[in-house]
């Protein structure tokens, strides 16, 4: 009975494949949020909570771990891992049980990786991070004009932009650095205030864009809602106008939509060129990006990925390949017997 056990205890392969995964799903499922105060917030991951993380203004501040619960917390699993890998190889009768399942954790991991970018090019419209701001606001040299705006509803059914009433810079800038995520039609006051281009004032006019909307609308970027999502049109955001290194005059438009589905919101930036002779604006390029609020916001590709590989290994994978090994080992087992006892029934 102590060899026995001495053996299950020994460590192996498989054992530290266990483990991984019983730490990886305490991290990912045995966590909660605390929120302190406004803008801080404290995670605590693992039974017991030996690891918590501290967060201010989105932004990871302290990481504290209590060694003594966290030693006791890996006690507790790398015995739970051995009592499980060894059960697993008496009923499965596995000679190499690494390499089984070793090999179904690499395939899950695999599928589960283009599963959570796909869903992430999808849903967030993008693969793996959002994009950069648009490359030519890199080259602005000078900055004439920042217009905030919103959507107003014609007496005909369209839409178009008109001057967005109380609005701050320095407030929407203050809003963005609070919660990087939240960082959206604010994008490109951001960038400027870091290169010291924004103008003191904000402008009072649209001048001669007022046909912003339709030309966006001519994109081809605006999202479409499903069905009973109304506001999807209604956009409001800040319009720039500037000066390219080039000496070309360009606008820019960063304007969040409503939402397209529950919870879904798109953000939209694109860059247009001023003719110098007759003031009309050609489309340059342009792209967008969904969030979510009171949503699923956070799920980006790698939360996702691990919490579908680790769903996918210990709820199928692990189970499936048990039963299917344990069942032909029985049979094995079985046929075996029955072939003893032939030959026994023979000899005598």
């Amino acid at each position: 009975m102590k060899t026995m056990i001495l053996r299950a205890m020994k460590p192996s392969r498989m054992t530290w494949l266990m483990l991984a995964l019983l730490i990886l799903a305490q991290f990912t499922f045995c966590a909660r949020i605390l929120l302190n105060e406004p803008f801080q917030s404290t995670s605590q991951h693992g039974i017991g909570s030996p690891v918590e993380i501290s967060y201010r203004d989105g932004a990871r501040q302290d990481v504290r771990i209590d060694w003594i619960v966290l030693i006791l917390n890996l006690t507790a699993c790398y015995l739970l891992a051995a009592i499980t890998v060894a059960l697993m190889v008496k009923i499965t009768g596995l000679q190499k049980p690494f390499l089984v399942y070793g090999g179904a954790v690499l395939s899950i991991v695999c599928v589960a990786f283009l599963a959570s970018i796909i869903f992430s090019k999808f849903y967030w419209g993008y693969f793996f991070h959002r994009p950069a701001v648009l490359a030519e606001l890199k080259d602005v040299t000078r900055v004439m004009a920042i217009t905030p705006v919103t959507t107003e509803q014609t007496s005909t059914g369209e839409y178009r932009f008109v001057i967005s009433s109380d609005f701050s810079i320095t407030d929407q800038i203050v809003y963005a650095q609070k919660d990087p995520y939240y960082n959206l039609d604010e994008r490109i006051l951001v960038y400027l205030q870091e290169k010291r281009l924004l103008p003191e004032e904000i402008a009072t006019s649209l001048a001669s864009h007022t046909d912003l909307y339709g030309l966006l609308s001519e994109t081809g970027l605006l999202a479409k809602a499903q069905d009973s999502y109304t506001s999807a049109g209604l956009l409001k955001g800040v319009v720039v106008e500037a000066r390219h290194t080039s000496g070309s005059e360009l606008v820019f438009l960063s304007v969040t939509g409503g939402q397209v589905s529950n919870d879904h919101y798109p953000c939209y930036e694109t860059v247009f060129e001023i003719d110098p002779r007759s003031g009309q604006l050609t489309f340059i390029r342009g792209q967008r990006f969904f969030f979510d609020m009171a949503g699923i916001e956070g799920l980006e590709w790698y939360v996702m990925w691990l919490v579908v590989s680790l769903i996918g290994v210990v709820g199928f994978a692990f189970p499936v390949i048990t039963f299917i090994a344990g069942a032909r080992n029985m049979i094995r087992s079985k046929v075996t017997l029955q072939v003893g006892e032939r030959s026994l029934n023979l000899g005598l």
